[in-house]
């Protein structure tokens, strides 16, 4: 009875011979595209190749190792036929080493022949020193030295045992200084070591070449350890010019290939996530008792289905807006958006982000003040940016600068979902803003079984620019969480009370040197043999 091998260890074995029987070409593709997304990035390779007719077996050297072999597509071409492909891990370490990594290696070495150089000589100089010290008597005991040869003598040892003093403190020195220069390179090299002394791997194309000759041959694959995060930048001139905002990328990579000169693409797009829809599972409805441990676990299984139904899916990306001045062609995709650059890029194999700038915008800008007294007597100016959503934004950090200058770091939350996007542009010293207790209205008063505690607070805002402006400031009333406290408003001075949060909202437009004053007065009522946590 016949027992045949399961079909892939069977087209294994035929590639295999097929690989056998045929010519090898070994070459090295240069990296010429790098799309990075989120999370990985896809390489691709190209180069013309000088191939004779018939079988022939191309085999790409320098493939790092963290890639999905999965992923390997290779490109048609009407000169040949594409019979096979083969990936296959390479474990030669000396001839995988990254150019940077055996440059620092080369280094190390050479300093490492000097360190040892210093050390000899400082061996010579220390038995010189030895000999000078030890042997002062150069002729016989019974020899007679006149005063003269015993002055030319004692001169001679002098200088000398100065110089080797001098030369010994020299040497140890360069010693020192050659030390801390291979630690320096030993901690560079233990740095790249992680990222980039990898076992390599290859590539096996076979293919039916037509005709002998010159042709093109192009591939692409997805690499493990790369990926981008946006960063931002937003200037303003000052509150009459729109908002500039400038959108970058930090890539960063430890593939163990450099990508030199590279035309870069980043991508919103994430593989790592997967391509599979979600699935729905049974909603189910259970009566529940609320008694220790089981409480935790009946609020869980109450957000079951929510969970299950909202696990590993994909932020939906709004429509293309305008971006002007960049060197950048924005692509959208139906599940991602892509920012093909323009100017090539280099990213080391060094896990370090390198700064891409993808467009910069110019923003229609709304321009106000905002203050929360309460937490901090300033006043902040703030962007309001609308229509946002079509600019393909996403969450990530931004550096402020307000006419010219440095004001702070903010956040740009891309996933807020509000229709006017705020942007904090730092505090502006020229409003004034000062937050009081009125101390005649701050008492607690007992009416029979009751006692009453009024707090009372002055805002006090002064425009001291040149220009008007118009400012927003919150407040707030507290809020009862039990039915025996009982929460009185009695003065907002025309501010807007939200009786969900306790919020309570002013906004008002003060003319150049203008100052105006707000007030806000509540009073609790709540059991006289009670206390109120957070009054």
């Amino acid at each position: 009875m016949k027992f045949f091998p399961p079909l892939a260890l069977f087209i294994a074995l035929l590639f295999t011979t097929l690989v056998q029987s045929q010519e090898l070409k070994v070459v090295e593709l240069p990296i010429q595209e790098v799309t990075v997304f989120l999370n990985q990035a896809q390489v691709s390779r190209s180069g013309e190749l000088v191939l004779p007719s018939g079988k022939v077996n191309v085999q790409i050297k320098g493939i790092t190792s963290r890639i999905n072999p999965n992923s390997i597509i290779v490109e048609g071409n009407p000169g040949y036929t594409i019979l096979g492909v083969k990936h296959e891990q390479l474990f030669d370490e000396a001839a995988n080493m990254s150019k940077n990594l055996k440059s620092k290696l080369d280094s190390l070495d050479d300093v490492n022949f000097e360190i040892s150089t210093k050390v000899a000589l400082e061996g010579v100089y220390n038995d010189e020193m030895a000999f000078l010290t030890e042997n002062r008597s150069v002729k016989g005991d019974e020899a007679v030295m006149l005063v003269e040869d015993l002055e030319e003598m004692a001169n001679f040892r002098r200088e000398r045992v100065k110089e080797v003093q001098f030369r010994l403190i020299e040497v140890r020195m360069e010693q020192n200084d050659l030390r801390k220069t291979a630690s320096r390179l030993q901690q560079e090299i233990n740095k790249l070591s992680g990222n980039q002394r990898q076992n390599q791997s290859a590539i096996t194309i076979s293919l039916n070449v037509n005709q002998a000759g010159k042709s093109k041959l192009s591939f692409s694959y997805v690499v493990y350890d790369a990926s981008w995060v946006p960063l931002y930048d937003i200037r303003a001139k000052s509150t009459s010019e729109d908002v500039v905002l400038s959108y970058k990328g930090k890539v960063r990579q430890a593939t163990g290939n450099d990508w030199n000169n590279v035309k870069l693409t980043l991508s919103s797009g994430n593989p790592a996530i997967g391509g599979n829809p979600p699935s729905l599972y049974p909603w189910q409805l259970r009566l529940q008792e609320y008694y220790g441990a089981n409480k935790a676990k009946a609020r869980a299984d109450d957000n079951y289905a929510e969970t299950t139904a909202t696990y590993d899916q994909e932020e939906p990306q709004s429509s293309m807006g305008k971006a002007e001045v960049m060197a950048v062609q924005m692509v959208e995709n139906v599940t991602s958006t892509e920012f093909q650059i323009a100017v090539p890029y280099s990213v080391p194999s060094d896990n370090q982000f390198v700064e891409v700038e993808n467009q910069r915008f110019s923003l229609p800008s709304s321009y106000c003040h905002f203050s929360v007294p309460k937490l901090n007597q300033s006043a902040y100016l703030r962007c309001g940016v609308s229509d946002w959503m079509g600019y393909n934004l996403l969450p990530g950090n931004a550096s402020i600068y307000f006419q010219g200058t440095f004001t702070g770091t903010s956040f740009i939350d891309a996933n807020s979902g509000e229709d006017t996007l705020q942007l904090s542009l730092g505090r502006d010293p020229g409003v004034i803003v000062k937050y009081d207790k009125i101390k005649e209205f701050c008492k607690t008063n007992t009416f029979g079984g009751k006692k009453v505690t009024t707090k009372a607070f002055e805002i006090n805002i002064s425009n001291n620019k040149s220009t008007p402006i118009t400012i927003v400031i919150e407040d707030q009333i507290p809020l009862s969480q039990n039915g025996d406290i009982e929460v009185t408003v009695e003065e907002l001075s025309g501010g807007t009370l939200d009786p969900e949060t306790g919020k309570v909202t002013w906004e008002v437009e003060l003319a150049a040197g203008q100052s105006i004053k707000k007030a806000l007065r509540f009073a609790v009522k709540y059991p006289k043999k009670k206390q109120v946590s957070g009054l």
